[in-house]
């Protein structure tokens, strides 16, 4: 186990894997069984991850607010929910905003009125925050994908924590560049009617294909069969 603070490892340990304490549960503020020795502070931006971070990435991200959700990040708790200092008393969870209410939090003991227990003015925001664009192709942050040929428009939207937001559009262009392929029937030799200086002459049609899959076969010059 790496205890990091301020993205400065702290110590190294070891850890069990089975359960001390019933019943099995994550506390904030407190111990596990909680008791009465309680955390002097505030809370933010708390997050759960199921792999291990590097100081690299604890450095990068600790003073930012993620928005949306994130591989390998099974709970994420903005606490952004109540107003500063004010009547939160109708709120009776802690949102999971990596978007799986089974791991919402609940409150212990919270007045969520007034300047005691309850939610603060966040400490991240007047820092950089990390707003991640969203597009319109297959709502995520990667628009990455197979695209048909023509034009295909984009639209990439960010929201903030506030719930505002803005938009920017782009414009992918998938251009056929590659030429259809054709095979004429083979040449036709027919005699003349009796009597007569012309022939009837049945051909097949060209064979033709195309990496778009349609195409058109037009006769543009000569007779019809």
């Amino acid at each position: 186990m790496l205890l990091y603070v301020n993205d400065t490892l702290d110590g190294v340990g070891t850890s069990s894997l089975n359960q001390v304490n019933a019943p099995p549960r994550i506390v904030f503020g407190t111990r596990q069984t909680l008791g009465s020795t309680f955390f002097n502070g505030s809370l933010d931006e708390v997050r759960i991850w199921n792999v291990v971070r590097s100081a690299a990435e604890i450095r990068t991200n600790k003073n930012k607010e993620f928005v949306g959700t994130h591989p390998n990040l099974i709970a994420r708790y903005s606490m952004n929910q109540g107003l500063a200092n004010g009547d939160n008393t109708a709120i009776t969870a802690v949102l999971n905003d990596q978007g799986n209410s089974v791991n919402d939090g609940t409150f212990n003991n919270f007045a969520l009125n007034g300047f005691g227990s309850n939610f603060v003015k966040g400490v991240i925001d007047s820092l950089p925050m990390s707003i991640l664009p969203l597009n319109s192709y297959n709502n995520t942050t990667d628009a990455t994908g197979t695209y048909p040929v023509g034009n295909t428009t984009i639209t990439w939207t960010v929201t903030d924590v506030s719930g505002t937001t803005a938009t920017c559009s782009q414009t992918i262009i998938v251009d056929d560049n590659e030429d259809p392929t054709i095979v004429c029937p083979q040449n036709i030799s027919m005699p003349m009617h009796p009597g007569a200086c012309n022939a009837t002459v049945n051909y097949p049609t060209p064979t033709s294909s195309d990496n778009c899959g349609f195409v058109s076969t037009l006769l543009v010059s000569g007779l019809p069969s």
